[in-house]
């Protein structure tokens, strides 16, 4: 049992937690934790060396920040202070280890409201494990009604809450209205659209014709939010389910937006701002312009994914930075873009892209890795991304004739979707056919190879290839004291010390 450091007062240290941001900002979660945690310490006389917090992170994650931080600033002979059991994890088997790994280190538990955590004797391990199993079993239930609810919503065409599409509010029964002056602009948004402006001039119409953004502020309009607008089916009466839930391990979970052909859609209870026949024109005109190649604005990054960043690690991925004196590709992190975690600068993607390729020849060595990656690596992914396209509409065309068989949407349109399907489908698969009689006469070595740095600055080899060649023999790039350190592939060290 912990006595304090050398007999003295007993030091603690504070955690609390909730599952939500709302519970952070707008309740009184956090506040009353600390609140009962303080008084606990000044009543049993403790010295609280710190207080740490995770606002907005779930019980069932293990790798919380502020709980590690907490864990490892506990001292030996020190207590960690709870409000409840449960806000340290609901996790039943995570709470289970966690007081026997603490009391090797001579550090206590303790909560507000159920005391000290005493798994040495029989009854007092049986308190600690109904509650852990009891903790975990609510979030189970909890997590299942949420599902449950969120379905039910779909079924019944309803939003599932937050900020009001714009165009519309919420009525006092939770339902959408349509707001007149909003509407009046979404019309003309779909009007516009119809004529075969793009999203581009839209927003230079609206911006110059003063109306207000959709967050209300008077800047100019952003294209993606005329670009929202056009495809959200709100504007027509349905209601789109477009996000997925997606789990990371050690992470809480995070609600990903799906593209447009896996929205689940369904007749929504609310008036429509415009009608089906302007919605189908709008929608054929999007899908039309949609299947356009990409631009790269003439720099294609040979290194994307590949490059870590040297501040924290993450991947480097290629992008155009545009500033008053012209457009530049460069390499950012990952994390900045998307997390807003790396604090990290954007590199030349040429500079970095002349030392990748200046160093490369002088450390791989022989061309018989380089037939071997050129021959037999590329048939085997030439085709991936069209067998994924297939896989995903063969998905789609089943659950479409699933909801052809239940009678819930209008049959017409599910035929028309299924025609669709089909359409696609047989281009697809005559596209990899092509592919597949290509790959016929790739499968010899070819006879002379000068290097892999010729092939990759060729400008007659196609840019998946070269990236193909690369994901073969490169597993990542590293920016270590002032010069690029390329790391090859396992296979590839085995394949040189056999030549």
């Amino acid at each position: 049992m912990p006595d304090g450091l050398a007999g003295g007062p007993v030091p603690a240290v504070i955690y609390a937690r909730v599952s939500t941001e709302m519970q952070a900002t707008e309740g009184g979660g956090l506040d009353d934790q600390l609140r009962a945690c303080l008084a606990t310490c000044e009543r049993n006389g403790y010295t609280v060396l710190g207080i740490f917090r995770d606002e907005g992170f779930s019980g069932a994650i293990e790798d919380r920040r502020a709980f590690q931080q907490a864990l490892a600033a506990v001292p030996s002979g020190g207590v960690l202070v709870v409000s409840q059991y449960d806000r340290l994890s609901r996790d039943a088997i995570f709470r289970l280890g966690l007081p026997r790994e603490l009391s090797d280190r001579n550090v206590a538990i303790e909560s507000h409201s159920q005391g000290r955590v005493d798994v040495d004797s029989a009854s007092g391990f049986l308190a600690y494990a109904v509650d852990a199993v009891f903790s975990e079993t609510l979030r189970r239930i909890i997590s299942e009604h949420t599902t449950e609810a969120f379905r039910r919503h779909r079924r019944e065409g309803r939003q599932h809450g937050g900020k009001a599409p714009y165009g519309y509010e919420w009525g006092e029964e939770k339902q959408l209205l349509p707001r007149t002056d909003e509407a009046e602009v979404v019309q003309r948004i779909f009007e516009w659209a119809a004529e075969g402006s793009g999203v581009a001039k839209i927003a230079s119409r609206l911006s110059g014709e003063g109306v207000p953004r959709p967050d209300g502020s008077s800047e100019p309009w952003l294209d993606i939010s005329v670009k929202h607008i056009i495809r959200n089916p709100v504007y027509v009466g349905r209601v789109a389910h477009c996000y997925e839930k997606r789990s990371r391990a050690g992470r809480s979970p995070v609600w990903q937006k799906l593209p447009p052909d896996r929205w689940t859609i369904h007749e929504g209870k609310h008036p429509a701002i415009i009608s089906r026949e302007l919605w189908d024109g709008v929608q054929s005109l999007v899908r039309a312009r949609s299947w356009h190649a990409p631009t790269n604005y003439g720099h294609h990054f040979l290194l994307t994914g590949l490059l870590r960043c040297p501040y924290c690690g993450g991947r480097m991925n290629g992008c155009h930075l545009f500033t008053p004196t012209g457009r530049y590709p460069v390499y950012r992190c990952s994390r900045q873009v998307h997390t807003h975690t790396c604090r990290g600068v954007c590199r030349s993607a040429r500079k970095w892209e002349a030392l990748f390729l200046d160093d490369l020849e002088r450390i791989l060595a022989g061309d018989a890795i380089l037939g071997q990656t050129w021959c037999y690596g590329m048939p085997q992914r030439k085709n991936l991304p069209a067998e994924a396209e297939i896989a995903a509409l063969e998905a789609q065309q089943q659950r479409v004739a699933g909801e052809l068989a239940t009678g819930d949407w209008p049959r017409e349109v599910l035929l028309r979707e299924m025609g669709r399907f089909e359409a696609r489908l047989e281009r697809l698969r005559a596209s990899v056919a092509d592919a597949e009689q290509e790959n016929q006469g790739e499968q010899e070595p070819p006879a002379v190879l000068s290097g892999l740095r010729e092939v990759l600055t060729s400008p007659e080899v196609p840019m998946a290839r070269k990236r193909a060649v690369l994901a073969e023999v490169v597993q990542q790039i590293d920016w270590q004291n002032g010069a690029l350190r390329t790391t090859f592939r396992p296979e590839v060290y085995a394949t040189t010390d056999e030549t």
